[in-house]
């Protein structure tokens, strides 16, 4: 059955965050203070990053200029001579700034967003355009955002580019592409989807020679914050860099909304539709309607989000071990601070112990210890004096293939490529070893596996056992017959059976010492 509410179609545009990122070329004169000042009010933007500034001194009455009649703080970095400077500034109404860090290259801002008080990071960056000079901005970046250890947006001029789709009339380096794909991964960002022309800087008026070099890159958990963020670039104007926002506004049409009986089942979403018509109980169904709608689609946005951050996560997990297989464990202090920044994410801070929460880490390791050392430890059992349980043997002749020395053959199948992939070749030998062996064991089971065992074996399946049992109480309950059931479940059985026991058992279906 398929519910359909039916609304009047509307135009609506929702918008919560704007980030103005810009590669200004200069703020020396205050006309062009001015113009910049324009292109903030007119997009409505709470959070500014500026590069390339050119400002050596920045006084009272140029702060005063630049952050107009509202509440904005300022942070900056100086130009070096005629060349550089940063300028991040901030509406405290939407951001409360709790720390910053200022390179040369870099403004790091920590705090939190007023709306849901959510910490979060604002980078301002302006890379480097020396390749040798990249990779320590790189490291740089990549330690401050390790180091906090909270989701960021890094916006800024980075100088380099993702493919080479992304120069034109340029040449593009290879290496340092490979360093700014290298950052991206390690520090675990995605970059926003781009609307709008795909190059940013632009030179020339006859042969233009264009790149995208100024783009935004945040976390997942920002995009689970705001998933409708995209990068906007506006026209250019005052420089030769196009001004670009990053913002959450999506142009929506209502269509009719369609209701799912299945959605019913979660109990989440019925506890909260059936309050919510409690509350309002009286104001009539289109009131209501209206309501459960906003309330069952709040839900499901939640959902998909939360989804599409994991889906992003094991991408990026996939491509990182591709990139890996490909080039190797390079012995870089980039990829030190990389192994820092997951090692930090895997830290265990505190631990459940049965009903007791345990911080100290020595107490959390020895909790470890105690674990592991009940499961994979011999514990002491009633001594087996008589064992005559009859078992299904293998024949002499099959015992000696069993123990034969292995044949070149079965050498070259096992760490044949088309049998064999492993990820590493530690513990390659056993696992050659460990397939021969498993073959000959497969050859031979028919002889030693009695009638009603049912997994692992070619044309049964351990499903099978839940059916038979089914039609056994079934049977006994249509005859009404008394019986005794018992389900046998062994946990863990392949790590905490005795091995003189197992050696026992093959010795009996008639194994050899080898």
């Amino acid at each position: 059955m398929l519910i359909v509410f039916e609304f009047v179609c509307a135009l609506i545009v929702v918008s919560s965050l704007f980030v103005l990122s810009w590669n200004v070329r200069g703020l020396g004169k205050f006309e062009k203070i001015r113009d910049v000042y324009k292109v903030f009010e007119s997009n409505r933007v709470n959070l500014i990053m500026l590069r390339e500034t050119k400002v050596s001194e920045i006084s009272g009455y140029f702060q005063r200029r630049l952050k107009g009649k509202f509440d904005r703080e300022l942070a900056f970095a100086l130009a070096e001579g005629a060349s550089g400077g940063l300028i991040s500034l901030w509406d405290r109404n939407v951001y409360d700034e709790s720390c910053k860090i200022i390179f040369r290259r870099m403004i790091a801002l920590k705090g939190r967003l007023v709306s849901n008080n959510r910490e979060i990071g604002v980078i301002n960056v302006y890379g480097p355009n020396v390749q040798g000079e990249m990779r320590e901005f790189f490291e740089q970046l990549i330690t401050v955002i390790s180091d906090w250890n909270i989701p960021v947006i890094v916006g800024g001029d980075f100088n380099a580019v993702r493919m080479e789709s992304e120069r034109l009339e340029v040449q593009v380096q290879s290496t340092a592409m490979e360093i700014f794909e290298e950052f991206i991964t390690a520090s675990e960002l995605f970059e926003v989807p781009n609307l709008g022309s795909l190059f940013t800087w632009f030179r020339g008026d006859g042969n233009v020679v264009a790149s995208r070099l100024d783009r935004f890159l945040i976390s997942t958990e920002i995009f689970s914050l705001f998933p409708q963020l995209m990068q906007v670039s506006l026209p250019r104007r005052l420089s030769d860099h196009k001004p670009i926002v990053l913002k959450e506004s999506r142009l929506k049409i209502i269509r009719p909304f369609k209701w799912f009986n299945y959605w019913a089942d979660d109990p989440i979403l019925a506890k909260t539709i059936r309050e919510l018509c409690e509350f309002n109980r009286g104001k009539g169904m289109n009131k209501i309607l209206l309501l459960v709608k906003k309330v069952t689609k709040s839900e499901i946005s939640v959902l998909k989000a939360s989804l599409w951050a994991v889906m992003r996560k094991e991408e990026w997990l996939q491509k990182s071990r591709l990139r890996w297989f490909k080039e190797g464990d390079k012995n870089t202090k980039f990829f030190h601070l990389s192994a820092v920044t997951r090692g930090r994410k895997n830290h265990i801070t505190k631990l459940k112990v049965q009903n007791s929460v345990v911080k100290n880490q020595a107490k959390i390791q020895q909790a470890f210890v105690n674990y592991f050392h009940d499961d994979y430890n011999e514990y002491k059992t009633i001594p087996l004096k008589r064992f005559d349980i009859p078992f299904k043997k293998i024949n002499a002749a099959t015992r000696r293939i069993m123990e034969s020395l292995f044949s070149e053959e079965e050498k070259v199948e096992a760490i044949s490529p088309d049998e064999s992939r492993p990820i590493s070749l530690v513990g390659s030998l056993y696992k050659n070893v460990s397939r021969v062996l498993a073959k000959r064991l497969g050859s031979c089971l028919a002889e030693v596996i009695v009638e009603n065992q049912f997994a692992f074996i070619v044309g049964k399946q351990i499903a099978d056992c839940s059916l038979i049992a089914n039609k056994v109480i079934d049977g006994l309950s249509k005859r009404k017959k008394e019986a005794v059931l018992i389900k046998a479940d062994f946990s863990k059985a392949n790590d905490t059976v005795d091995w003189w026991f197992l050696n026992l058992i093959l010795k009996k279906m008639g194994f050899g010492r080898r």
